[in-house]
Parts: C-alpha cells; structure tokens; sequence
C-alpha cells in the first residue's frame, strides 16, 4: 500500500511504525509541516495516512497556520474513505474532522500509565493490551470529545478518551505505542520542561526509561498487531 503520514515537529516521527511498515513493503511518503512542507500528489495518491504528535494544539491556527491545510487534507481522506490513523496530537485532529472538539485536559498525563478497554470493539484491533490495563506512553495535555457515531475503544484513569475508531478505519490513540529509546531520547529532550516534579500523571525522566525497558517490546507488539489490522 501507499502509506502517506503528517509531521508535525523533527522530534516526533514515525518511531517503530516506520520498520513495521517497511516489513511489509508498504510505500512511506511524507508531509513534513514543520519544514513548511504541504500536502500534495503524494497525499492524494496515498491509500492510508498516518497523523503524528506534536507539541502544537489543534486551535492554534494562528502561530501554525499550515494546520488548516492538514486539516483539510484529513478531512478529505475521511471523505474519500482512506485508513487514517491518529496518534496524540493526530487523534486530536481527527477527532475535530470528524465533528468533534479539543480541548485543554484537567491534567498533563506523561509516562508509563495503564489504559483499559472500554468496548468489546478493541479486543479486535488490541488484542496484546488486556481489558484490565497494560502501560503505555503517554505525553499530552489536551484531550478530545467525541462527536455521535465515533466508538471509544480505551481509557485511563487521568483521561476518558485514550482511543477510538470511526467505520472501521480511521482510528485514533492519545497514547504512543511507537516509541524506541531513540524517541523517547527525542521528546524528552525537546520537551523535558513538561516534567513537572509533583504533577499527579507526569513521571519523572528515570521512570520513563524505566518503563521503555519494562513495556517497549509488548508495546511494539501491540502497535504491530494494532497496524495490520487496522490495514487489513
């Protein structure tokens, strides 16, 4: 498949994503927002997109003005019936296109915290996260209301919406289930100020190590098993 995907910040790639998908010789093209790239015949050609992270917020057009472009180019691989994926920020915006709202969270939730399922539906496409809580990574302070018709699939105890999946094909995760030792090396770097000592969901950086050696490799299974079927 032609697989096209969204960056939003040089710290925030593909992760694991990239060599699952090389596995099974899927073509990798990329719109890189933060070098002032935009969408173009690559975008349109693609079958499936994947929506990165990044720090940004889904409502500030105004310092990030390219984000009304991504959006209309999410917007129109929904319509066309395209796989869209959505990770953390990615989810954020799908959500908004597919009717619903952002909003600032009551809490930051950064580190290794367990999500539950919400809905028989999941077992289906996470079968490797357990309906009574697995950790994964999280780094995010907003969150999303869904709109009617768009199912939840997880949650965890600081955040209500952690997935979901709309007609069996365009999913969204807050959580971050690519993430490698390079990456989390990456974000923490860049955003290291976020982690507030006390904050009651924000791990310090020894215990996000910690939890990348004690939940990387389930979680890199689970992304794997998580992308073919939401491909197939």
């Amino acid at each position: 498949m032609k697989i096209h995907w969204f960056q939003h910040a040089a710290f925030e790639g593909l992760g694991e994503i990239r060599g699952i998908l090389r596995a099974e010789a899927h073509e990798l093209t990329v719109t890189r927002f933060h070098l002032g790239e935009l969408p173009g015949e690559a975008c349109a050609r693609a079958d499936a997109l994947i929506v990165m992270g990044g720090p940004m917020g889904v409502g500030q057009t105004d310092k990030y003005p390219w984000l009304l472009d991504e959006k209309e180019a999410i917007a129109r691989a929904i319509n066309e019936e395209k796989r869209v994926l959505g990770i953390c920020l990615g989810a954020q915006l799908i959500a908004e296109c597919l009717g619903g709202s952002v909003r600032k969270h009551s809490e930051a939730e950064i580190g290794w915290w367990p999500i539950w399922h919400d809905r028989e539906l999941a077992k289906a496409l996470l079968p490797l996260i357990p309906p009574d809580g697995a950790r994964v990574f999280h780094w995010h302070g907003d969150t999303y209301r869904l709109p009617k018709g768009v199912n939840r699939l997880a949650s965890s105890e600081a955040c209500t919406e952690q997935a979901f999946l709309w007609e069996n094909r365009v999913l969204g995760w807050q959580f971050h289930l690519e993430m490698g030792s390079m990456e989390l090396d990456a974000i923490t770097e860049a955003c290291g100020e976020e982690l507030v000592a006390g904050a009651p969901y924000v791990q310090s950086e020894k215990e996000l190590k910690e939890g990348l050696l004690a939940n990387g490799a389930a979680c890199r299974r689970a992304l794997e098993n998580a992308l073919v079927h939401w491909l197939s």
